[in-house]
């Protein structure tokens, strides 16, 4: 498959810096030696928002309770500036990601089902249309005070209702005006999600945890 037009830079974000490039960034690196993997920490995240953003960006990244839920915010602002690829740091990548981004992408995430998007790994250009509402989305949120809960403000709910007001485009498997959409296979146990995996015209690409992340406290052990 062709190089694709978007950024070759991936974007991995968790509480530190340190536990990215231990646990994570190395795999992607390994897969991917044509693309820059740049790893953030909460403290590097924030430095982004400070150098980046108006103060209320970081106001907001600070204010959220849930740490998965600051990685939702931050994942829009460093999209929406650079655009590349954003991967959340429990995936265990199988294949370069050359080999299923479709050339002619301009956006590219994980798809559950029909209707639902999993947003764990999400490529675009800058200035993204999507990415661009749904930050917009957790401003208003935060400027309305509405109440923290965590799948109220996921990045899960947020892209799902922004995708279905703003595209004219078929939400399934495969690339549709730009917009490609990759099949996420997982069963309904909970244990179901260690074996959770996305794949591509039956390639599969990566698994959705590394067997030493645990999904109830989002620690490595």
């Amino acid at each position: 498959m062709s190089v694709s037009q978007i950024p070759a830079v991936i974007y991995i974000c968790h509480s530190t810096k340190e536990l990215v490039e231990a646990q994570s960034a190395h795999k992607w690196i390994a897969l991917n030696p044509n693309y820059t993997v740049k790893s953030y920490g909460d403290a590097e995240c924030r430095e982004f928002l400070q150098l980046n953003y108006p103060p209320l960006y970081l106001d907001i990244f600070e204010e959220i309770p849930f740490p998965p839920i600051k990685s939702d915010f931050w994942r829009l602002c460093i999209l929406l500036k650079y655009g590349g690829i954003y991967v959340d740091a429990d995936i265990e990548p199988h294949v370069p990601i050359d080999e299923f981004l479709e050339p002619t992408a301009t956006f590219a995430t994980c798809l559950s089902d029909y209707t639902t998007l999993n947003p764990h790994v999400i490529a675009c250009m800058p200035n993204d249309a999507v990415i661009n509402d749904c930050l917009d989305t957790y401003i208003t949120y935060y400027k309305t005070k509405r109440a923290y809960d965590y799948w109220g403000w996921s990045i899960t709910r947020v892209m799902n209702t922004t995708m279905q007001l703003l595209l004219d485009v078929p939400i399934q498997e495969g690339l549709h005006g730009g917009y490609q959409f990759i099949k996420e296979v997982c069963g309904s146990k909970p244990e179901d999600l260690y074996t959770a995996y996305c794949s591509y015209k039956g390639k599969k690409l990566l698994t959705n945890r590394a067997a030493n992340y645990d999904a109830n406290t989002h620690t490595f052990k």
